[in-house]
C-alpha cells in the first residue's frame, strides 16, 4: 500500500522530450477554451458509481493538459486547473475536489505554503505534489505538511498513471470509501 509510505523510486514525467512536446501542441490546440466548472455534477449521483473529481494546479500549460488526459483515462474528472498557489487555495474551497494534483514550485505561492494553508482545515485533503526538484528534504516537508504522495516530472507517463491509481485507492481504501 502507498499511502503513508515515502517511495524514494524515480517517480516524475519527462516533459522536454519531443514526443511531450509534440503532445503538447496536441493538447494545446485541444484544450484551447478554458474548463468551465461542473458544479452539482456529482450531487445527485450515489456515492458508489460517482467519478472522482480533481483539481491540477501547475504553472506549466502543457503539464496540466498531460495530467488532464492522465486523469481522465482514470475516469476522474478534472474540474479545475489553476497556475498559481494562490488559484490553488481558491480553487480547492470552491471545489472540494477528492484529488488535488499540486505542483511545489509555482509563482505567487509554492505548494509548500498551500499544504500550510489547506491541511489546517482539510486535514483528510489527498493531494499529491509534483516536483521537478530533487531535494529530498522539499519532498519530505510536504509530505510531512500532508500530501498524500509525490511525483517527480520525469516520471514515464505510464508510471505516473500507475502512482496516481494506486496513491487513490489505497486512500479510499482507508477512507471507507
Amino acid at each position: 500500500m502507498i499511502l503513508g509510505q515515502r517511495n524514494g523510486t524515480n517517480m516524475a514525467m519527462d516533459l522536454d522530450t519531443p514526443q511531450a512536446q509534440g503532445e503538447e501542441e496536441q493538447n494545446e490546440a485541444h484544450h484551447a477554451q478554458p474548463l468551465q466548472p461542473l458544479d452539482g455534477y456529482h450531487d445527485n449521483m450515489p456515492e458508489s458509481s460517482r467519478r472522482l473529481k480533481a483539481v491540477v494546479v501547475d504553472d506549466e500549460s502543457h503539464v496540466r493538459a498531460i495530467l488532464k488526459d492522465v486523469l481522465g483515462s482514470l475516469a476522474i474528472d478534472v474540474v479545475a486547473e489553476g497556475s498559481t498557489g494562490i488559484e490553488a487555495v481558491e480553487l480547492y474551497h470552491t471545489h472540494q475536489p477528492d484529488l488535488m494534483i499540486l505542483d511545489i514550485t509555482m509563482p505567487v505561492m509554492s505548494g509548500e505554503e498551500v499544504l500550510m494553508m489547506l491541511m489546517p482545515e482539510f486535514p483528510d485533503a489527498l493531494i499529491i505534489i509534483l516536483t521537478s526538484m530533487t531535494d529530498e528534504s522539499t519532498v519530505e516537508g510536504c509530505l510531512d505538511l500532508g500530501a498524500t504522495n509525490y511525483i517527480r516530472k520525469d516520471t514515464p507517463l505510464k508510471e505516473i498513471k500507475r502512482i496516481i491509481k494506486e496513491t487513490v485507492d489505497a486512500y479510499m481504501e482507508v477512507q471507507g470509501t
